[in-house]
């Protein structure tokens, strides 16, 4: 479980695909440029190696964990529209540009 001092958004991806993290790294660096706080982890260790999302599906995924609701400053934006609606915003586009740009069938 995350503790309070943990904060930002995460992408989990598949850990043990190349394709997988190349597809994390490409929302990371979208959504660093937009001005979010974005780290990418693998789904291959510890607690998130159980995430059923990811490691279940057939089809290519990503995971995103938006914040943490323990810690203040997530939980600020986490209730800010503002903050949300940039955040969908950016994801849409970016999700967009990926699929304008590679064949991920």
């Amino acid at each position: 479980m995350r503790g309070a001092k943990q904060s930002g958004i995460h992408i989990f991806y598949v850990g043990t695909s190349r394709q997988s993290k190349a597809r994390a790294e490409f929302f990371r660096d979208a959504m660093k440029k937009a001005g979010f706080d974005v780290a990418i982890k693998p789904d291959n260790a510890g607690q998130h190696s159980r995430l059923g999302e990811l490691r279940d599906t057939e089809s290519p995924a990503l995971l995103f964990e938006i914040g943490n609701i323990k810690n203040a400053k997530d939980r600020q934006r986490m209730t800010s529209d503002k903050y949300l609606n940039k955040l969908a915003d950016t994801i849409a586009k970016t999700t967009k540009d990926y699929l304008q740009r590679n064949d991920d069938k």
